[in-house]
């Protein structure tokens, strides 16, 4: 099975020109109106953030199935 991690997932978005100001890949630092993905109690969350809230959290067992799903939800964002 291939595996991704956040380097990876960071340099895909790099490449297809994804603007870094669209998504937070667990960094500090501002969320709000972007696509965020973070490590939590639940396993590997991936949410839309707007005003501090999550929005439609999804959860994952792994990493890459979490990369994969932040990967698919900003190529679907108009930027």
């Amino acid at each position: 099975m291939t595996t991704m991690n956040i380097d990876q997932l960071r340099a895909i978005l790099s490449y297809l020109k994804v603007p870094n100001y669209y998504y937070n890949l667990g960094e500090k630092g501002p969320r709000d109106q972007r696509i965020c993905m973070e490590k939590n109690a639940r396993g590997w969350e991936v949410f839309g953030c707007e005003r501090g809230v999550h929005c439609s959290p999804v959860f994952f067992d792994n990493k890459t199935d979490a990369c994969l799903a932040l990967l698919k939800e900003a190529l679907h964002m108009e930027w």
